[in-house]
């Protein structure tokens, strides 16, 4: 039983074989390929015999193509001149909007710092209130604010349940143990 595997060229396709693609339809299809070849080349021969004869033709009746000639190059002279001055103004509008972009940035980049000198400014005032708040309390370190002081229970007069404070001098949470769960008889 022979497959079809499509072919390279036209999608003509070809039977496999045991060894291979079958070789008389390898050699038809090659044979094909080799007279349209042949057959484009002659065509182009004709078109180049009768460019040439349609150019002397053309010479001898006045010199029209002369004139076409002329009529295109002008014609395509207009064009680029067109051209080049669409660039100029392409690269000049990009300039502008480079330069715009440029100023824009920079006078992001110049708000920016001006706020940062601002936060400093404020957190320079901070500090300097804050130091004073120190000099006004009488030490070193402002405590902050620790839990309100609980009423004292059994638990805080046993030895050894006295809260432990942190190096600030500020107490830390008490850790509650739960109170035991009675067995129901």
């Amino acid at each position: 039983m022979a497959d079809t595997e499509p072919g390279p060229v036209d999608g003509t396709t070809f039977d496999v074989v045991f060894r291979g693609f079958d070789r008389a339809q390898v050699t038809t299809f090659i044979t094909a390929l080799v007279e349209r070849a042949e057959r484009d080349q002659e065509a182009l021969r004709a078109a180049e015999e009768r460019a040439a004869g349609s150019a002397e033709e053309g010479a001898g009746h006045g010199g029209v193509v002369t004139k076409l000639g002329k009529a295109v190059e002008a014609i395509v002279l207009v064009a680029e001149k067109e051209a080049a001055a669409l660039l100029a103004t392409a690269e000049a509008e990009a300039r502008e909007q480079r330069e715009r972009a440029a100023a824009d940035a920079a006078a992001i980049v110049a708000k920016a710092h001006d706020e940062a000198a601002d936060v400093r400014r404020a957190h320079d005032e901070v500090l300097r209130t804050l130091t004073r708040v120190r000099g006004l309390l009488g030490h070193g370190a402002v405590e902050a604010p620790g839990p309100e002081p609980e009423a004292e229970d059994e638990e805080s007069e046993r030895p050894g349940s006295r809260e432990r404070t942190r190096a600030s001098g500020v107490p830390m949470a008490r850790q509650r143990t739960p109170a035991p769960v009675e067995a129901a008889s």
